[in-house]
């Protein structure tokens, strides 16, 4: 669903399954940013539940006509820094069961007993986003991650800080979050000031498209489609799990349904998460997880290896 609105000269897009906690949490994002942007020109995009390579929570771009001030902390002292454009990915835990490994500077999450990193999570999540961006608008840009705490005050959730994370709690103001943002990134220093460049000029262009892609609705899902990215996901978390349990190297042993004990009814034929072309039966998911290498005497595949690029993947 795609939903527009408007304030002064600021359009606003919000994109997203309006059923889910995502959407909500974009919701509280949003009137933080109106809130400090209400006399800017430009255009923003808040996209919950994004189904790329990896799923994100939440997306927020930047793409504004002039550049604007905030006055800021950049090393110790209050400076102006002059944003215009900037992409935000944001993975929101309310999750009560968060704890801090200072030994290794970590959050971690507990999730029915399974244990999940989120400083790892969100990295990865970061380099899936950077290559969709490359191979769908050729598009090189900083990207600032954050990690959402919204069942904390700010007061609890900065004993989480260190200099490897952004972590925003509950409510967090819109400087709080700008000025965490090129924590990581060296900033142009500029008369009067910094300048934050998140796209550089000869990605500019590709920035646009990207913008415009997005208005044109060309990364909204049908419900239909929708399902069956999520059967992805399903399915690689199912495939990344048994061979944990089963210590079968899905990346470099090749396995069919049966020897993971998958139920491939559940997800439809493996076939179907092959790239196109390289099998005879019609490609119905958006995304490549599998690498067909065995084949029986009819050409059809019977076994399988887990695509290389998910050897990142970590599961929420």
């Amino acid at each position: 669903m795609l939903l527009e609105e408007k304030i002064g000269s600021l359009n606003i897009y919000t994109i997203g399954d309006t059923t889910t906690r995502e959407f909500r949490a974009v919701e509280e994002l949003k009137n933080i940013f109106k809130a400090a942007l209400k006399n800017e020109t430009g255009r923003l995009f808040f996209v919950s539940n994004y189904y790329g390579k990896k799923e994100i929570d939440i997306i927020v771009i930047g793409d504004f006509d002039k550049k604007f001030k905030r006055l800021l902390k950049v090393k110790n002292k209050n400076e102006n820094v002059n944003f215009d454009r900037f992409i935000l990915l944001i993975e929101v835990k309310d999750n009560p069961n968060i704890r801090f490994e200072e030994a290794t500077q970590s959050i971690t999450v507990i999730y029915q007993s399974n244990k999940g990193t989120v400083n790892n999570q969100v990295m990865f999540q970061m380099k899936c986003l950077k290559e969709d961006l490359l191979e769908k608008y050729g598009l090189e840009c900083f990207i600032a991650t954050y990690i959402w705490l919204r069942n904390l005050k700010q007061s609890q959730a900065d004993k989480f800080n260190n200099g490897e994370n952004n972590i925003i709690a509950n409510m967090p103001s819109f400087d709080m979050i700008m000025q965490k943002s090129y924590l990581k990134k060296n900033l142009k220093k500029i008369n009067g000031g910094y300048c934050y460049d998140a796209v550089y000029p000869d990605n500019l262009r590709a920035f646009k498209v990207m913008c415009n892609s997005i208005l044109q609705q060309e990364e909204i899902y049908s419900d239909q489609e929708r399902k069956a990215i999520k059967k992805n996901i399903s399915l690689l978390s199912a495939i990344i799990e048994a061979g944990e349990r089963l210590n079968w190297d899905v990346f470099e042993k090749p396995f069919s349904p049966k020897d993971l004990g998958i139920d491939s009814s559940k997800y439809g034929s493996f076939s179907d998460y092959c790239k196109s072309g390289t099998t005879r039966s019609s490609k119905w998911n958006k995304h490549e997880i599998l690498e067909p290498v065995e084949f029986d005497n009819s050409g059809k595949p019977k076994k399988y290896l887990l695509i290389s690029s998910y050897k990142d993947w970590i599961k929420n």
